[in-house]
């Protein structure tokens, strides 16, 4: 991704518009320069109206704009600058959305939807393996072909159904009119933000979910990329010698409200003065639901992804999950009562905890007394910060052994990382940020913006780029993304060809020059992949494209394998195309591919590589099988293409029945792979019994 903004010699900074603006004309979208090489996409979108910046959270989502040289914060009908992302189907029929959704929740558990975002894109079969499922009071319905899943409510109406993404789409659809009130004006244009470790299927359904609440998606930007905007964006008031703003929206408040910041920007947050030194900058994004780590490599101002790391189901939900097992468990011993399977109490703990997670950031101590908790007892929960951290220590330990493991990815050491960019509403949690000020020192954490406006922020300067609304004579400054695993294709003999490395930076296009896999064949199908493994089977399966109608040569012509060109793009949202050209007839297929199920669970790149580099040997004794099977099929394949070139009919239908019952054992082993002897045994007799 590449982008440009502030005017040389403005002051850009967050601060409220003077007033409710219509959109008066339409602007074409400038064109995009290139960068490492790679000519960037053209871009087509015409602004007739303001487009937003969407940071859609798993717990709280927020929307800005850019506005007169400026980003604001744009407050909900609640004055709050953030929404939680929460939906909920009341009883007459109505839904509800954001804060009226949340305050109800106690009272409607099982239909009130929230921490959605964790279930977007992903398998049934991958989520139900959550061992937290139980402290959700909703239902989670798998589709018939046990594939997909749907969250079900009680309505008026019976039972219903929904997708992750039509929950999705209502909670933008609630951002979209919550912008069209303030700005008094559409909104049509959004840029939007995603983990940078989502996978093709999760981003591809947060289009669809944008797509549903009538927003058209101008760009995905991943929330550390985000973030390192919205302080470049700072760092650059510093260098135009202003403040980020008069007023910053909330700051240091969780909602609503304003602060002073005054006309003085610390030193600790300017990202750009180290521009010019070649230093390394780390973007740490902790929300409610995931976990991003992002190092950046600044060089003459341009942002370039040099590792990406993370957990897509590892954030603050997680310390509210570890609370309520806590509390919960407590409730049994006091009470003898199992509270797991009660949907309403444990909503009403669930927000408890919330409040004393927050509480316990500020005190060292909470206590709240809940009024018939449970068989119309009364229950007094009480918890110290130290208890806190103590019950939450494997979830802060596995924070930083992903800030580590993305270093050691990157072949990196701490002390080469100049400075620390702390985004999400989770790195609130005060031992967190000891945890980070230990390892790297206090002196390198950025964490001036408010975190949970932070990523909003420079999605609205993206979006004010990609539609002209921000003026083009600019500072250069511009963001390199990378793709976070490894994406190849397989072969027919079962392995895996890499064609883009992880940490590769995108957009990128990968073309190679190949043939059909065995003599005569007239259709062909790419399987791609995401993963570090030798063998397809053991990586993740992303799609295929297929092109049919080859036309091969006769045997013996030399032409009888049509030779193919096969090409991988990754579109500067980090989208995939795969396309298989016909060299001889020229025709093209291409198709965007999304995963068919989740995301990489547990620090999914990682983990990964760890696996691959556990499994190296047993991987290579695999390789030879597979060829060796390779080889038995084509033999077999090329004898029963040349089954014409036999004179005798007799002949021919011999070696076509032994032909055939080699192809059955085929089959009939699909899922065994032999010692590469037993292939070459098989392929030693077929040609002896072919001789005759």
């Amino acid at each position: 991704m590449v982008s440009r903004w502030f005017r040389r010699g403005s002051s850009p900074s967050i601060a409220p518009l003077s007033s409710a603006r219509k959109a008066e004309s339409s602007c074409s979208v400038p064109s995009s320069t290139s960068f490492s090489g790679c000519p960037a996409a053209p871009r087509t979108v015409k602004a007739a109206w303001p487009a937003i910046g969407i940071d859609l959270g798993t717990t709280n989502s927020c929307v800005a704009v850019w506005s007169q040289g400026r980003v604001e914060i744009i407050p909900n009908s609640q004055g709050h600058s953030i929404t939680p992302s929460c939906v909920a189907f009341a009883e007459d029929g109505t839904t509800l959305v954001g804060d009226a959704a949340k305050d109800q929740a106690t009272c409607n558990a099982a239909n009130t939807l929230f921490q959605v975002k964790r279930w977007i894109g992903r398998r049934y079969r991958d989520v139900t393996t959550n061992h937290a499922l139980r402290l959700w009071p909703y239902k989670l319905v798998c589709e018939s072909d046990g594939g997909g899943f749907m969250i079900e409510v009680e309505t008026k109406n019976g039972r219903e159904t929904y997708f992750p993404e039509e929950i999705s789409a209502k909670i933008l659809e609630e951002l979209k009119v919550i912008s069209e009130a303030y700005l008094d004006c559409d909104v049509k244009n959004a840029v939007i933000s995603v983990p940078a470790n989502f996978t093709q299927s999760q981003k591809a359904a947060t289009r669809a979910a944008a797509r549903l609440a009538g927003l058209n998606v101008i760009r995905l930007i991943t929330e550390p990329s985000a973030a390192a905007l919205a302080y470049a964006m700072r760092s650059n008031a510093l260098a135009g010698g202003c403040g980020y703003g008069a007023r910053e929206r909330g700051r240091g408040r969780g909602r609503g409200g304003r602060r002073s910041v005054g006309d003085r920007i610390s030193e600790d947050t300017n990202i750009l003065k180290i521009a010019d030194q070649a230093k390394l900058v780390m973007i740490i994004d902790w929300g409610g639901g995931t976990l991003d780590v992002s190092i950046m490599r600044v060089d003459n101002r341009e942002f370039t992804v040099v590792g990406v790391a993370g957990d897509t189901c590892l954030g603050g939900q997680d310390i509210d999950d570890a609370m309520m097992m806590y509390f919960a468990d407590q409730i049994n011993a006091v009470h003898g009562v199992e509270i797991y399977d009660d949907p309403r109490t444990m909503r009403r703990l669930r927000s408890y905890c919330e409040q004393m997670k927050h509480a316990l950031s500020f005190s060292m101590k909470n206590v709240i007394v809940v009024d018939a908790l449970c068989r119309g007892e009364d229950f007094k929960l009480e918890l110290t910060r130290e208890k806190l951290e103590e019950l939450c220590e494997p979830i802060f330990h596995k924070c930083l052994g992903l800030v580590s493991r993305s270093l050691e990815d990157a072949s990196l050491d701490r002390s080469e990382v100049a400075k620390v960019i702390l985004a999400g509403g989770s790195m609130r949690v005060p031992k967190i940020q000891q945890m980070l000020a230990e390892y790297f020192s206090e002196g390198r954490l950025c964490r001036a913006i408010h975190p949970e406006e932070c990523v909003a922020s420079g999605a609205a300067v993206q979006a004010a780029l990609l539609t002209g609304e921000a003026d083009m004579d600019v500072v250069d400054v511009a963001v390199v993304e990378a793709v976070p695993i490894t994406i190849g294709v397989g072969c027919v003999e079962g392995k895996l060809i890499r064609l883009i490395d992880r940490n590769t930076p995108y957009p990128k296009r990968v073309i190679q020059d190949w043939v059909a896999g065995y003599d005569g064949q007239e259709s062909f199908a790419m399987q791609v992949y995401e993963g570090e493994r030798e063998r397809c089977d053991e990586n993740h399966f992303v799609g295929e494209v297929v092109i049919e109608g080859l036309r091969p040569g006769p045997a013996g012509s030399g032409m009888e394998r049509v030779p193919l060109q096969c090409a991988l793009e990754i579109d500067e949202d980090g989208m995939l195309t795969a396309t298989i050209t016909d060299k001889i007839s020229k025709r093209r297929v291409s198709k965007s591919l999304g995963r068919s199920w989740g995301r990489f669970e547990d620090g999914e790149a990682k983990a990964l590589v760890r696996v691959a580099s556990k499994m190296a040997e047993q991987d290579q004794a695999d390789v030879a099988k597979l060829t060796a099977r390779h080889q038995l099929k084509e033999f077999t394949r090329r004898e029963k293409w040349r089954l014409s070139m036999i004179p005798t009919e007799e002949e021919r239908k011999r070696a076509s029945d032994l032909l055939d019952a080699e192809e059955d054992w085929w089959e009939r082993n699909r899922g065994q792979l032999f010692d590469v002897c037993e292939y070459d045994k098989r392929k030693k007799l077929l040609q002896q019994a072919l001789l005759g």
